[in-house]
């Protein structure tokens, strides 16, 4: 890996370090809070590690297409495609976390009454 590459992915990691700062943090809250909260505990943690898991596969794949864009002779198009995908992907795994944190926030929630209004 060259120098320019080494200078890309410490960018790339530094970019994602406050999201994946949190996500550390949110596995870490989540194994404390176990035996409390266990379905919420377990979403949050499953939702922690997508997001761990996605920063650093998408953190991987942009330092390999673009270290091998011209080693490849990779054309402009494809390469606008490639990160296309991968900005897809980010989305999307993404998106499936906060909907498990959504879903922990509310899981096993009572239900409250119902507001009464007076006429």
């Amino acid at each position: 890996m060259g120098g320019s590459n080494l200078v890309y992915l410490a960018q790339q990691i530094a970019y994602q370090s406050p999201t994946l700062l949190v996500a550390f943090l949110a596995v870490g809250l989540s194994l404390f809070f176990f035996r409390r909260y266990r379905i919420p505990a377990l979403l949050t943690l499953v939702a922690a590690v997508i997001i761990v898991i996605s920063s650093f596969a998408i953190i991987g794949v942009q330092v390999y297409y673009f270290s091998g864009r011209y080693a490849f002779t990779m054309r402009s198009e494809t390469y606008a495609s490639v990160q296309l995908a991968i900005g897809w992907f980010n989305s999307l795994s993404r998106g499936l976390a906060l909907l498990l944190l959504v879903i922990a926030v509310f899981f096993g929630r009572k239900q409250t009454d119902p507001v009464v209004r007076s006429t």
